[in-house]
């Protein structure tokens, strides 16, 4: 990618020691060209990838190798990933869409993968014609789309550390890359099929009414079904009535905390999570809670697992059971929607909230 004579010749002396290592030199300074140099040069059956400042967990490859191992049908996979600021308020935690069903309409949203916590097949590259070198910025938002027709799926653990440069900030692009996502953007919600699902009047007949639970049986067709046109307006017009607020890391981590000092001065050292969204999966993957974490039910995903686990209608949850609310977005539903099984002894506990 147009390396300077230091690298050139860092590279040069790793490739003379180690014979797994083989350099290449793009001719010209151009990511996607670079990457696309790799990808034709590649003679294995998955790729990898990742940028030179940020860091790899040791079982990261590993892990998402046994992933696509056990799902032949996924082009790729991607992991989670911690990014780091020199700004704490700005460090955070992304998650990937766990399954093909959950990119294919995520993706027509936001790029939801961290591009260098990515393996990929090498058969899947080629048949979607690589990185389009067109694109100076977000070509890697362009080949998840392209991809994700082919299957997209990801391992919510940890995997993969992105080390913000200290004049970014996460919430925000440059005009480069925000006018390629447009472009992109663009291009895919042309693509979408006009299809309108019969549940859809009821659907939004619900959310005029409040019933933000609505919204995740919206998500659930969109899975089963494919986004279309009419249900992906519709998700983003329920956001509209019912905003979506941006995730809080600091203050998640601190409102777990008190959790966790609650369980122990109680004694609790078994709890299930209600919620099997990305607050469950920060849950499981923060370290921040102590007690063991017997399960996972949610209303809108029984039948569907998150991190190995099992999810379960909530009306399953034994008696004298501890449970903590899991979800942002749906706190106030999941409390109110728990009154019958807390009126028969199951314990509904609530993340304290912080000033």
């Amino acid at each position: 990618n147009g390396p300077d004579s230091p690298t050139q010749i860092k590279s040069a002396q790793w490739a003379a020691k180690h014979s797994n290592v083989q350099t290449l030199h793009c001719e010209k300074e151009s990511l996607p060209a670079a990457l696309n140099l790799g990808i034709q040069k590649a003679d294995t059956e998955f790729i990898a990838r990742m940028d030179a400042d940020d860091l790899s967990h040791p079982d990261r490859l590993a892990l998402q190798l046994q992933y696509l191992q056990s799902h032949p049908h996924l082009a790729g996979c991607g992991c989670g990933a911690a990014f780091i600021s020199i700004d704490p308020a700005k460090s955070h935690l992304v998650t990937p869409p766990l399954t093909a069903e959950q990119a294919r309409w995520k993706l027509l949203i936001s790029n939801t993968f961290v591009h260098g916590s990515m393996t990929l097949r090498l058969d899947a590259l080629h048949q979607v014609g690589g990185y389009n070198e067109a694109f100076s910025r977000a070509q890697d938002y362009d080949l998840w789309l392209k991809l994700a027709v082919l299957g997209l799926g990801g391992i919510p653990d940890i995997l993969y550390t992105y080390n913000m440069p200290s004049s970014s900030n996460s919430s925000t692009l440059d005009a480069q890359q925000a006018a390629v996502s447009a472009q992109i953007l663009r291009n895919a919600w042309h693509k979408l099929p006009s299809r309108e699902p019969t549940e859809l009047q009821s659907i939004l007949t619900r959310l005029l009414q409040d019933d933000l639970s609505a919204r995740s049986d919206l998500e659930s067709i969109m899975e089963r079904d494919g986004p279309s046109r009419e249900t992906i307006q519709a998700w983003m017009w329920s956001c509209s009535l019912h905003p979506i607020p941006r995730t809080n890391q600091s203050i998640r981590e601190v409102r777990l905390k008190e959790a966790n000092k609650d369980f122990k001065s109680q004694g609790i050292d078994q709890i299930w999570l209600w919620g099997a969204g990305d607050f469950a999966r920060y849950i499981l993957n923060a370290g921040l809670i102590d007690a063991e974490i017997m399960g996972i039910v949610d209303d809108n995903r029984v039948g569907a697992t998150l991190a190995g686990k099992n999810i379960s209608d909530p009306a399953t949850l034994p008696q004298n059971a501890h449970v903590l609310i899991a979800s942002d977005l749906y706190e106030d539903q999941i409390w109110q929607r728990s009154a019958s099984l807390r009126a028969r002894g199951v314990n509904i506990h609530r993340p304290p909230d912080v000033a």
